[in-house]
């Protein structure tokens, strides 16, 4: 997997084995078997998208009869931060003469409207009026009014604003985002799959919004990303599409870069949120990081040049295993992940190798069904059915220390009747063990309702759980890009005891490799 955002790491100087167990059969007093084992931050901006479309609104007064019904066409945000300026504008039909617009401000005390300005329309009814927000958190009712004129009736709208305390680095965004620029999302939640999108529509008014550039920009926990790209038409029209292939819960934004005689400009964020096809159970906090001897976090850098490229070795698999069934559990750490994987092919190489020999050239990930004297693992007991970990060396993300992951493995017993009798219990534990080669540890709880659970019953869901989910976002795209240097390039397995309290080692190396 190349990495051009590796920078400045420190090197590890040893190999060791951490963690707390593997996953096992054990039976049950019913019979049953159970398994055991950025950057700185830009602010968004500080109005919302504005409310868009026209309103007609019909005379609230004693306008007679004869009087035209006033069609009020006026924009204004739904969120602003303390003390930023608060701007409606629009046009308002008219019979050529000039109009009166009032703004006033609901008094909930005093249960009345008190006026806070007056403007009045140009010769084309476009009129543009402003207030300044409190410099408190608030829910203000604000009213346009269009008084009444000869031959056209009074009409009005109200327009709730959200008044809210500014991020410590949003100085920049004192001044509101353009009314004028509107963004509307059609959803802002829907259910994860390929074919799943986002679709956000708008306009940039006047003559800087034609053929504008303008990106969607997804908030990591390191730094804004952009994840769709368009230009807007003649008319400043948009229509921009995110793709929702995977199971994110993120801040999106638009951002329309500075062009001549115009500003760059932000909207406020939306949270966009894809959920599971299924019901996923128990605690959102039952998962825990794959961890290094020391205590490092284990992770993908997701931001790296290509994809994770993973190779199979099934010549001792099951009759059942096939390609399909390996490419479909990998499919589902990528959706719950948001990291990418590229199938390279099958392998005669075995994970955990022993023999000090490399895989295949590019190859990051390799799954295997494997016996004692294949792999540097040995099966402590006929209980256990798969190891899962990470080889990895030192680097940082956002949140700090973190052990970069070079290669994944995940290995299957063979000759387990467990497994082999079984296509369920098979699909379940080589999704269990490519958990642990992309940076979880076992559950909390460790027995459960969670796929990451020490202990695997037989038959169970294999269906990932909410703890499950919410490690794999963290150890996934939402936690952002990681840099370190990679300077060796290649690691040796070592040998110890299982649960990592002792250690030995082939060979110093700067990496450090993990199972589970």
């Amino acid at each position: 997997m190349n990495d051009a955002s590796r920078a400045h790491a420190r090197t590890r100087t040893n190999t060791v084995r951490a963690g707390a167990g593997r996953i096992a059969v054990a039976a049950l007093v019913a019979g049953a078997l159970a398994l055991p084992g950025a950057a700185a931050l830009n602010a968004p901006a500080q109005a919302s998208p504005a409310q868009s479309g026209s309103t007609s609104a019909t005379s609230k007064s004693t306008a007679t009869t004869k009087s035209t019904a006033t069609t009020l066409s006026v924009r204004g945000p739904s969120q602003v931060y303390r003390g930023a300026k608060v701007t409606f504008t629009g046009t308002i039909s008219s019979d050529g003469a000039p109009r009166t617009v009032v703004l006033s401000a609901w008094k909930a005390k005093e249960k009345k409207w008190k006026v806070l300005k007056r403007a009045t329309t140009d010769a084309t009814g476009a009129v543009t009026v402003a207030t300044t927000a409190p410099k408190f958190n608030a829910s203000r009712r604000y009213r346009v009014t269009a008084t009444a004129t000869r031959g056209m009736a009074k009409a009005y709208k109200n327009y709730p604003v959200t008044v809210t305390k500014a991020p410590a680095n949003a100085a920049q965004w004192r001044t509101p985002f353009p009314a004028d620029f509107t963004a509307s999302w059609q959803r802002s939640s829907i259910k994860v799959g390929a074919e799943a999108s986002f679709t956000v529509t708008g306009v940039l008014p006047g003559p800087t919004g034609r053929n504008r550039k303008i990106v969607v920009q997804r908030k990591h926990t390191d730094n804004w990303k952009t994840v769709a790209r368009a230009t807007t038409d003649a008319s400043g029209a948009y229509t921009l599409t995110v793709p929702g292939d995977w199971l994110l819960d993120l801040q999106h934004r638009l951002y329309v870069p500075a062009v001549t005689g115009a500003r760059k400009r932000y909207s406020q964020a939306t949270r966009l949120k894809t959920t599971p096809t299924w019901k996923a159970t128990g605690s959102t906090n039952d998962w825990t990081y794959l961890r290094t001897g020391d205590g490092l976090r284990q992770r993908w850098n997701p931001c790296a040049t290509g994809p994770i490229n993973y190779r199979v070795n099934m010549t001792q698999a099951p009759a059942f295993v096939t390609l399909d069934m390996i490419q479909r559990a990998v499919a589902e750490v990528a959706q719950a992940s948001g990291l990418t994987f590229a199938y390279d092919g099958t392998t005669n190489r075995h994970a955990f190798p022993h023999d000090n020999k490399p895989w295949p050239s590019g190859t990051d990930l390799v799954i295997s069904w494997t016996r004692n004297g294949q792999s540097s693992e040995k099966w402590p007991s006929s209980s256990v059915q798969g190891l899962g970990g990470i080889t990895s060396f030192e680097g940082r993300d956002a949140r700090g220390p973190v052990s970069i992951a070079r290669q994944g493995h995940a290995m299957l017993r063979v000759g387990s009747s467990f497994l082999e009798k079984s296509e369920k219990n098979t699909y379940g534990v080589l999704k269990h063990e490519l958990g642990h080669a992309v940076g979880l540890d076992h559950s909390r709880n460790g027995w459960g309702d969670q796929l990451m659970d020490a202990y695997y019953f037989p038959g169970r869901d294999s269906d990932w759980g909410k703890g499950d989910l919410r490690g794999l976002r963290q150890v996934g795209a939402t936690t952002g890009c990681t840099t370190g240097i990679d300077w060796w390039g290649s690691s040796r397995s070592s040998t110890g005891t299982d649960g990592g309290t002792q250690t030995t080692i082939d060979q110093p190396e700067p990496t450090t490799t993990v199972r589970h």
